[in-house]
């Protein structure tokens, strides 16, 4: 079954932080790690390595590896790091090589500003309200460059032959801007006060046309072998010094709906050791079976609920509870 079957859209990493500008902008540091993966690719490769082969250092309170076993898919990549780090940058980066990260402040659509790899197509959209004192702000970083052009992207999100992989933003999208794209979000410094934004911003992702438009996700015994169908139809939503994921994890809670940092997976290998023989079962012999001659209904003619006089006692009587709304 081919993976366009269940109408699976581009993925597209959602980044919603709480301050725009100023030396504590939560939309800066963003800039600023996809510049990091840019500039530091040795220590990103060795974090790629611990990361798919579950030794990664990221612990919960728990002392759990928070990624462990959510990276399976990668492993052909353990013996390969170089190829993973291309492979990165060629699908999220739309960019061959290694190149400085570039910030282009789009000039001709207010509060935009477009992020891209050297000369290649922007893969990343800033979409803010006061454009351009975050500019004049990141204009003095020297981990990427800047510079000022270019048309407006962000209703181009939703194209099928979008380029764009990465959306940065405040609360300014979480109103009036659907997608069906969303697949990673990440909030940064959002607080318990932000809750009922955050839960129409969680909206954009849960959404997902699903095989034949059902809107569902699939079960486990609907997916194919090989696609790891279940990644691609999950929503995954993580926080930076965002204290409402307590609150949110608690929600769900309440719903019935274990987090899953929560859940225990665990693979038991099955061996069929059944005999080569037929299993002996009791059944009745040919002629008592049902309605036949000397089936019981046939001999009996029982009525319901009343159990005949030669097995009184040998049987358990009925027990019946009647509700009535």
């Amino acid at each position: 079954i081919p993976l366009a079957d269940f109408n699976i859209e581009k993925p597209l990493w959602v980044f919603v932080g709480n301050t725009v500008s100023g030396e504590d902008s939560d939309i800066l540091e963003v800039v600023k790690y996809l510049a990091f993966f840019l500039n530091n690719d040795q220590q990103i490769k060795a974090w790629l390595k611990e990361l798919i082969t579950d030794k990664a250092q990221l612990l919960d309170g728990k002392g759990n590896n928070i990624f462990q076993g959510r990276f399976t898919p990668l492993m052909p990549f353990s013996e390969d790091i170089d190829a993973l780090y291309l492979d990165i940058l060629q699908r999220l980066f739309n960019a061959s090589a290694k190149q400085r990260l570039k910030l282009t402040n789009i000039r001709n659509s207010k509060g935009e500003l477009a992020l891209r790899v050297g000369d290649a197509e922007p893969f990343g959209l800033i979409n803010i309200g006061d454009d351009s004192k975050f500019f004049s702000g990141a204009e003095d970083s020297t981990e990427f460059d800047s510079a000022g052009f270019g048309g407006a992207l962000f209703g181009t999100i939703n194209n099928k032959d979008s380029k764009l992989n990465v959306l940065i933003g405040s609360r300014k999208f979480t109103e009036g801007w659907s997608s069906w794209r969303v697949s990673t979000m990440g909030l940064l410094n959002m607080g318990q006060g932000e809750g009922s934004q955050i839960i129409q911003l969680f909206g954009r992702g849960v959404r997902l046309k699903g095989k034949k438009f059902s809107l569902k996700r699939t079960t486990a015994s609907q997916r194919p072998k090989g696609l790891h169908l279940e990644k691609l139809e999950t929503l995954n939503i993580f926080g930076v010094r965002a204290s409402y994921m307590a609150a949110f994890k608690d929600y769900l809670r309440e719903e019935g709906i274990t987090p899953s940092d929560e859940m225990l997976e665990l693979n038991f290998p099955t061996q069929p050791n059944l005999p080569a023989a037929k299993l002996k079962t009791l059944a009745l012999k040919d002629g008592y079976k049902d309605n036949q001659k000397n089936g019981f209904k046939r001999t009996h003619f029982p009525w319901l609920y009343e159990v005949p006089p030669e097995f009184q006692g040998k049987i358990k009587t009925p027990h019946i509870m009647l509700d009535l709304y």
